[in-house]
């Protein structure tokens, strides 16, 4: 028979043992990314030269006359761009599923889908790059900038970097949200709009058997809207961690010097800044769900809102290519520079992608 000594030792053991075992798995889903990683390396002007030339705008405009179509919630415009956006991350090597549900409005029972993309499924950090793809439920309504082009936009950069994000040695990956419903049917309200975004806040919320949630994952959520207008930058957000709103600026600046934000032009040199310093007060979006639940955001909206917000004319006739462009490769930048991706793997990446097709041509 064992003496009570042994017993205990034994049971001390076990309960060390089984300490470690919890505190592993609840860090592995608690635990921010230490800000100091991020800024560790930056990136150079040689990274972001290679950066650019994988980023084609003719590849966005393709995206860009697939999703900027008429699309409001329950019509078959509004199917065939979930389709379309789901398709093309799949194929691109993006683990996609839908977050379905149905819930009364005030129009009636409506269902809804949220397109959640992820690659590197099994890190323990997220950075969620998001927008919404529904049209607001207005006659001869395009919703060009708001929001057929920020998603063109997230879909065009997973489509080109799926590889560069993948090649990171960061606990964080990138997972990408389309929300569904973020428009109000009628008049904005607590209940009729973000539809999509509160539900899966409240999804990722939900504890586990260890008493972790999703939302304690995520390391930042980054929330793209109204972007396509000439002329209408991005203020502060007091909601919004400065950091991240002065990282953006460091890239612009590091960015503008080589003339990688639109023509080469002396004009295009003084332009102003996509970021003002000005501070606005918060604005409700499909970011207020998880700011209400502790998540740090960044919040992407010009501020006033473009002429075109809510009106036909918001239209591909109504926006800027070249504002498109500098936008898109900012935020690239920045997202290389959260996963603190090796600049030689940019390089690498880039004649990986060169030998494969090279290959393809010869078989």
């Amino acid at each position: 028979m064992l003496s009570s000594k042994v017993i205990l030792l034994v049971c001390a053991l076990l309960v060390c043992l089984y300490s470690l075992i919890f505190d592993r798995n609840n860090s592995k889903c608690s635990a921010p990314t230490d800000p100091g990683y991020i800024f560790k390396h930056m990136l150079t002007f040689r990274d972001v030269t290679a950066l650019s030339g994988r980023l084609s705008m003719q590849r966005f405009g393709y995206i860009l006359s697939k999703i900027n179509i008429i699309r409001p919630i329950g019509t078959a415009n509004h199917t065939l761009v979930r389709e379309f956006i789901s398709k093309e991350l799949s194929e691109s090597g993006w683990t996609v599923k839908l977050d379905t549900f149905s819930e009364s409005t005030v129009i009636g029972n409506r269902t809804f889908a949220n397109i959640v993309a992820v690659n590197r499924p099994h890190a323990s950090r997220r950075i969620i790059l998001s927008c919404h793809y529904e049209s607001k439920l207005m006659h001869n309504f395009y919703g060009t900038i708001d929001s057929a082009v920020p998603c063109s936009i997230i879909v065009n950069i997973a489509e080109s970097l799926i590889r560069l994000f993948q090649s990171s040695k960061s606990d964080t990956t990138v997972q990408l949200v389309f929300f569904d419903g973020e428009e109000a049917f009628r008049e904005w309200t607590d209940t009729d709009s973000l539809y999509g975004s509160r539900h899966l806040a409240a999804q990722m919320a939900q504890a586990d058997s260890q008493g972790c949630n999703e939302i304690s994952q995520i390391d930042l959520f980054v929330l793209l809207d109204l972007i396509g207008a000439a002329h209408h930058p991005f203020p502060r957000y007091p909601h919004c961690d400065p950091r991240f709103y002065d990282m953006l600026r460091d890239i612009e600046r590091l960015l503008k010097p080589f003339f990688l934000l639109g023509s080469q032009s002396p004009e295009d040199r003084r332009k102003p800044s996509y970021f003002s310093s000005t501070i606005h007060p918060g604005i409700l979006d499909d970011h207020t769900p998880f700011l209400s639940k502790g998540v740090p955001v960044l919040h992407l909206v010009p501020a006033p809102f473009p002429p075109q917000w809510h009106d036909v004319s918001d239209t591909i006739d109504n926006i800027d290519f070249e504002a498109i462009h500098d936008i898109q490769l900012v935020i690239a930048t920045f997202l290389c520079q959260f996963l603190q991706v090796p600049p030689n793997s940019i390089e690498n990446f880039l004649t990986i992608t060169f030998v494969e097709l090279f290959q393809s041509h010869l078989c």
